[in-house]
């Protein structure tokens, strides 16, 4: 799912990549509507699934390498280059009406549960889990104590709790007694986090405390590690 919707997503890269892929598979009609509905389920975006739609079934019957037989190399290069802008240019019509009426805006996700009984890392767990690329996951004001193991943030996403002082995420309830760090964010992810205190991670020799992040990390302020 990362890399569809790396790679797929609603944006010009991704509709760049879904008019190119369609060109290379380029496959008999009816076959592309199943690979364009599983791509659809793991986080292709909208925009590029009607592209690759288009650029994948646009010789019909006969794919272009079916027609370099019955015509030139050229004739087929310029119906495939053709095809290729077309096929860019009416997934970006669609990625524009899409941000125009406010379809593409980014998710957010307000976690209204609170408690110390676990229930409440759970949420926020559930909610980094299943939170869209990019989205925004507002955690309100309480003490989130990690019950099974560290956060994995696999995915670009911005954490805003209310305040340093309100929103504590924290391995254990007492420094020293922790099992895992609080968060993992892996290379190449985009997280922004503030408004949070984030303590009571486990230290020694081998695994970091409190938060591992060879990615960087962007605009924490408001917060204490």
């Amino acid at each position: 799912p990362d890399t569809v919707d790396k790679f797929l997503g609603n944006n010009v890269l991704g509709v760049a990549t879904a008019a190119t892929f369609g060109l290379l598979i380029n496959v008999p009609l009816l076959f592309e509507i199943p690979l364009v509905a599983a791509l659809l389920l793991v986080g292709m975006g909208t925009a590029t699934a009607a592209t690759l739609l288009f650029a994948a079934a646009a010789g019909g019957p006969i794919t272009f390498w079916g027609l370099a037989k019955v015509m030139s190399k050229k004739t087929v290069f310029t119906f495939a280059t053709a095809t290729w802008g077309l096929g860019a240019i009416a997934g970006l019509g669609i990625l524009s009406v899409g941000l125009l009426w406010g379809i593409g805006n980014p998710q957010t996700i307000r976690i209204v549960e609170n408690s110390n009984s676990g229930c409440s890392i759970c949420l926020l767990r559930d909610a980094i889990d299943e939170a869209d690329r990019g989205a925004t996951i507002e955690i309100p004001p309480g003490t989130y104590t990690l019950r099974i193991a560290e956060l994995v943030i696999n995915k670009d996403l911005t954490l805003v709790g209310a305040g340093a002082d309100q929103t504590i995420i924290q391995a254990a309830e007492s420094s020293g007694t922790a099992n895992s760090r609080v968060l993992r964010i892996p290379i190449g992810r985009d997280v922004t986090i503030s408004g949070v205190t984030i303590r009571h991670g486990v230290a020694d020799s081998t695994i970091p405390r409190h938060v591992v992040f060879p990615a960087t990390v962007g605009g924490n302020r408001n917060h204490q590690l």
